[in-house]
Formats: structure tokens, C-alpha cells, sequence
């Protein structure tokens, strides 16, 4: 037994990721199930349960109809 014990077991060689994966140009990321806005006054997070509505709120302000109605932001997001 003086073989070397690295070279007992087989080696398996595997696939790496691509790094330029090609998303679809529809592909927007999940949305959040609680706000995830901060408020900048006292910087804690809402954190309010988002229903459909506070989503559609969501995906134009990021934040749910709660905050946007306490601090309404002037632009949209683009998303």
C-alpha cells in the first residue's frame, strides 16, 4: 500500500456557468411580499403586508399605497 491516496478516487470534471446568460427582455425580478420601503425620517422599514393593490403601487413608486400616500414621490419608476 504505498500508493497515493489522491490518486485512488476518480475525478469527475464538471460544466461551469456561462457568465453572459441571456435573460428574456420581458423578465422583471419578483415582487416583495412586504414593503420594502425605508422611511427616511425615522429609517425603519414598513414592512406592511402588500395585497394586489399595494403591488400595482409597488411596481410604479416601489413602495405599497400606505407609504406612497404618507410621502408621494414625484417621478415613477421605470420599470
Amino acid at each position: 500500500m504505498s500508493e497515493d491516496p489522491q490518486n485512488i478516487l476518480p475525478t469527475k470534471k464538471t460544466k461551469l456557468w456561462k457568465n453572459n446568460v441571456k435573460k428574456d427582455e420581458s423578465w422583471k425580478p419578483l415582487t416583495p411580499n412586504f414593503c420594502p420601503y425605508v422611511d427616511p425620517e425615522t429609517d425603519n422599514k414598513c414592512g406592511k403586508f402588500m395585497h394586489r393593490w399595494d403591488v400595482m403601487f409597488y411596481d410604479d413608486y416601489g413602495m405599497c399605497e400606505e407609504c406612497y400616500l404618507k410621502h408621494k414621490p414625484t417621478e415613477k419608476i421605470d420599470g
